[in-house]
């Protein structure tokens, strides 16, 4: 919702009042962040956009609506200076420009759900962009596109990491099906395909879009789902899926499922009422944890998606996992409260793209990826924590042998700062990035080095595993 002018004068002088409270120093503070809401007012084409700080009453409430790892909910977790939810572009590029001006850091929150909270949280001082506003979807079904942003369903970032998905097999991941985007880049611009160039395009594809911008919308080739003529029950139907009892999802009939199943698992003794056939976006609800029955509008709620406290790894597997190895993961997994192991299957369309083609490189030579998850109850302590913390990097150096060597890759999507980091609290620490930039991107990385220089060569938006513009050991 836009306001006037006077308005938009209230909330300026009603947040630097705010600031005069907080600080020790109240008129150097009072001048600097004056400068700053002034500068965005002045840079803004609408009215001021939506601002907290620390001392506002929904502070907390904004800030941990789209937190789902409660790891990061702790009084120690650094808060931003602003939490600034914008619904026009104007207004991002306004935050962008002024907290460049200022030396302040952005950081972008699309749904919230990156496993290690770089997207709210940072260790400088920093304004927090949260998109919960950017929500328009245009669906052109004449032309088989979809047009928009929609953060409560993580496409942001889901995306801009490759995007996985229980159809990868038969459609590849999510971006391979991006047709353009706009971003605004380090200079506030805000720039589509043609104007960014295609190695940037290429780039945030698969790399990571923190590193490069701040996504504001993707255009999407839409895929169809299996058709089916019958009615008997044997058939999904359009846009539908079979879901097994052990959370399958199977597009194709189900006499076809059944079939393999008892070709190749038959001491599960699956039968045609173990499976229910439903919507694909029923089977998005159920999925998610939701009983059966719930409605599909559930996934428009935010705070009702689950959150938990957790710390989470990945590896992609190259050769089946002998039963010694099977064993020895049963027996850690019964050491752990609440252990999570998902097995994501690769193949199909996904290893028939060549690794090159866009950022993503997790290709052709992998059988599936893997998702290591430790839960626990977010009151336990700092001591079960560190516990918890420690039983999984155990798990993870178990796993060595069985994985995928030179490089040892791991998926973006699901960050692992325990790969390595860049310090950026003044420099008291650098990690050669190298080490984890093969790890998510294998033989990409030095393309994308090579791409962020020529970008964003300051290096303004920054993080502790965004991609640098240049390489430095020490």
């Amino acid at each position: 919702m836009e306001s006037s002018s006077s308005s938009s004068f209230v909330i300026l002088s009603a947040f630097i009042i705010s600031f005069f409270l907080l600080t020790s120093s109240p008129l150097k503070a009072l001048a600097q962040q004056d400068n700053f809401l002034q500068c965005i007012a002045s840079h803004s084409n609408q009215s001021m956009p939506q601002l907290y700080v620390p001392k506002s009453p929904s502070f907390l409430s904004v800030l941990q609506s789209s937190i789902y790892n409660l790891r990061f909910t702790s009084p120690a977790t650094p808060k931003p200076l602003f939490i600034i939810t914008p619904n026009h572009e104007s207004q991002i590029r306004a935050v962008v420009v002024c907290s460049k001006k200022h030396g302040l850091k952005i950081t972008v929150r699309s749904g919230g759900h990156d496993f290690e909270g770089l997207s709210y949280r940072a260790n400088v001082p920093f304004v927090l962009i949260d998109l919960v506003n950017f929500r328009t979807i245009d669906v052109n079904i004449k032309d088989n596109k979809v047009h928009g942003f929609k953060p409560a369903q993580h496409l942001g970032g889901h995306i801009s990491g490759g995007g996985f998905g229980l159809m990868v097999r038969k459609y590849g991941m999510a971006a391979d099906h991006v047709l353009d985007a706009r971003i605004i880049n380090a200079k506030g611009e805000i720039l589509d395909r043609k104007t960014m160039g295609e190695d940037l395009f290429w780039a945030i594809r698969g790399g990571g879009v923190t590193s490069f911008g701040v996504l504001l919308a993707w255009k999407i080739r839409l895929v169809p789902l299996i058709q089916s003529n019958n009615n008997n029950g044997t058939g999904i139907g359009s846009g539908r899926t079979i879901q097994a009892t052990f959370t399958t999802l199977f597009l194709g009939p189900i006499a076809q499922l059944l079939q393999v199943m008892e070709k190749k698992f038959p001491e599960l003794g699956m039968k045609q009422e173990d499976c229910k056939e439903m919507k694909w976006v029923e089977s998005t609800v159920r999925t998610a944890g939701f009983p059966d029955g719930t409605p599909v509008d559930i996934l428009l709620n935010r705070s009702s998606l689950p959150k938990t406290t957790f710390k989470a790894k990945s590896d992609f597997v190259t050769r089946s996992i002998p039963k010694a190895g099977l064993e020895g993961i049963w027996k850690r997994f019964l050491k752990e409260e609440r252990p999570e192991l998902v097995i994501g299957v690769w193949g199909g369309r996904v290893n028939r793209i060549s690794e090159h083609k866009i950022a993503f490189p997790h290709r052709a030579g992998n059988m599936y990826l893997i998702d290591y998850v430790s839960n626990w109850d977010e009151n336990e302590g700092q001591e079960a924590s560190a516990r918890h913390m420690s039983w999984i990097g155990e798990l993870y150096d178990y796993m060595t042998p069985y994985v995928s060597k030179s490089p040892r890759t791991a998926f973006l999507n699901y960050k692992d700062l325990d790969l390595g980091r860049v310090r950026i609290n003044g420099g008291a620490t650098f990690v050669d990035p190298r080490i984890w930039g093969r790890m998510y991107f294998k033989n990409n990385f030095p393309r994308l080095v090579k791409t962020k220089s020529n970008v964003d060569p300051e290096n303004f938006f920054s993080g502790e595993q965004t991609i640098p513009p240049t390489i430095v050991t020490k």
